[in-house]
């Protein structure tokens, strides 16, 4: 009955072994995910705060000419 126990035992670690590999490989998986996404939400805020940027000047430009066309047009 001893060895019965043992073997037991050794194939409940032999399970809880393979459940483990299993956990760490979908936490591997997870985890990169994870990284992707935050990747491409980096990607998308640097391009909204390059776009934010070129908007902010085209609007100074803009405001340029409207106080020349101002000037021009003797409008205050």
């Amino acid at each position: 009955m001893g060895d019965m126990n043992e073997d037991r035992v050794i194939q409940k670690l032999n399970e809880h072994d393979r459940r483990f590999d299993k956990l760490e490989s979908e936490i591997g998986d997870f985890k990169h995910q994870v990284l992707a996404t935050q990747d491409e939400i980096l990607t998308i805020i640097r391009r909204l705060d390059e776009e934010r940027v070129f908007t902010t000047r085209w609007i100074e430009r803009i405001e340029e000419e409207i106080t020349k066309i101002k000037s021009h047009l003797n409008i205050k």
